[in-house]
């Protein structure tokens, strides 16, 4: 029995796989493999193709009924024929499926041609035919069913296969971009930073630089400083010792200003006062100018004579008379430069001094009008401005020479300067001799 169901399994497969077998001779074959083994006892289901599962078990036959009446005997023909017709299989397509069949209804003849048992016999295995043909014919479908199924199962498979592909193409893509973007900016971030590195290195050289030549440079500086201030000192020290020599000569020490005097000491003499007003006169500077009995004002800059000793200042006015046969003192007179400045002041403010004060000058014969003039420039433009106002009896210079002569240019540039109090008290005092 083993033998035989093997042998029908491996038959069915065989023809299972020819191209020219009908599946119906197939259907046959498996069944009869699947009742020998359950007869066997090996059990009752069959694979039916390695890649589908196993139908479902063979359900027990329905009871046999007593067979009709059949002839007593049957043509080999006419038996394979009634075999197919119960089967409900086609006629068979090809030459090789006949034989098979004529094979099957030659061994099915000794059941039809013998007695009653074997009648009944015949009938049960057309009833147990049936029943397989049947069973077979719902394990095809069931198979076509399970078929379709899994080609459902394949395509939806396949589907969700090639959405979740794309989706992992997407999501790859996007972190491809991302990465790509990190990168990118890191990049840019590292070649900002070396850029900074680089341009921190070189402003660091620079300072460097620049610390060492500003520290070079200071050097120079506070040693030609030094330096400046021991030639300074040297010089000062020179210029004292000729005023000191001056107070020898002429008893005082207040040069004054002028080309026929030492100018260049009269010149000092007045920057010695003027960084004295300002605070940046050394007080050793000081203390040895206070040795000489230096005037810090100088005498020649009188502003308002009448401030000064009256009755003295006449007193060496007569001495100066008597000595000189005149008093036209000059301004810058060396040997009494505090007297010349007074007489200076006097002549400037005639106007204000009073009649009592101008007849006691002109008691001792003071001269009103100097024979000496001074060399300066505004000095000199103040003696013509003088002498128009003389001669026209008004000092607008415009209104008769125009606007374009000199003179009358340097008159309204002494206007402009009054209008911004750029002119000192000494040359107010002039102008307004001219009425101004």
């Amino acid at each position: 029995l083993l033998l035989g169901g093997g042998l029908s399994l491996g038959l069915a497969a065989w023809y299972a796989a020819l191209p020219d077998v009908t599946p119906p001779l197939a259907l046959v074959l498996l069944p009869v493999a699947a009742l020998t083994a359950q007869a066997a006892g090996v059990g009752s289901e069959v694979s039916y193709a390695p890649s589908l599962p196993a139908p479902p078990p063979l359900q027990p036959p329905p009871p046999l009924q007593p067979p009709p009446p059949r002839a007593p005997s049957v043509a080999p023909a006419a038996a394979a024929e009634h075999v197919a017709e119960e089967a409900g299989a086609a006629p068979l397509p090809s030459k090789r499926a006949a034989e098979e069949m004529e094979n099957v209804a030659e061994e099915a003849e000794p059941l039809t041609t013998g007695g009653s048992e074997a009648k009944a016999e015949a009938e049960a295995v057309a009833a147990r035919l049936d029943a397989v043909k049947e069973g077979g014919l719902r394990a095809v479908q069931e198979r076509q069913e399970r078929r379709e199924a899994y080609a459902v199962w394949v395509a939806a498979a396949a589907a969700v296969a090639a959405e979740a592909a794309e989706a992992r193409v997407t999501s790859l893509r996007e972190e491809g971009e991302r990465a790509v973007a990190e990168r990118q900016e890191r990049r840019e971030a590292y070649t900002a930073w070396a850029a900074a590195a680089d341009a921190a290195g070189k402003l660091a050289s620079l300072r460097q630089e620049g610390e060492r030549a500003v520290a070079e440079r200071l050097a120079r500086r506070e040693a030609f400083a030094a330096r400046a201030t021991e030639v300074s000192d040297l010089a000062w020290e020179a210029m004292r010792a000729r005023l000191a020599r001056y107070k020898e000569d002429w008893g005082n020490a207040d040069a004054p200003l002028g080309p026929d005097v030492d100018g260049d000491l009269g010149r000092w003499c007045k920057v010695q006062r003027q960084l004295r007003d300002a605070g940046r006169l050394a007080m050793a500077r000081v203390d040895a100018l206070d040795l000489l009995c230096f005037s810090w004002v100088a005498p020649s800059d009188v502003d308002d004579p009448t401030r000064a000793d009256w009755a003295g200042m006449l007193a060496r006015l007569a001495a100066y008379r008597d000595e000189h046969g005149d008093c036209d003192v000059k301004k810058k007179y060396q040997r009494d430069p505090a007297l010349g400045g007074w007489v200076a002041a006097v002549r400037r403010c005639r106007s204000e001094l009073g009649a009592a004060r101008v007849a006691e000058l002109d008691q001792i014969g003071f001269v009103w009008q100097s024979s000496r003039s001074c060399g300066s420039a505004w000095m000199s433009s103040f003696r013509e401005l003088r002498a128009f106002h003389a001669v026209h009896g008004h000092s607008d210079v415009g209104a008769v020479l125009g606007d374009g002569h000199e003179l009358a240019r340097w008159s309204e540039a002494m206007r402009a300067a009054q209008a911004k109090e750029a002119l000192s008290p000494k040359r107010m005092a002039h102008l307004r001799e001219v009425g101004w």
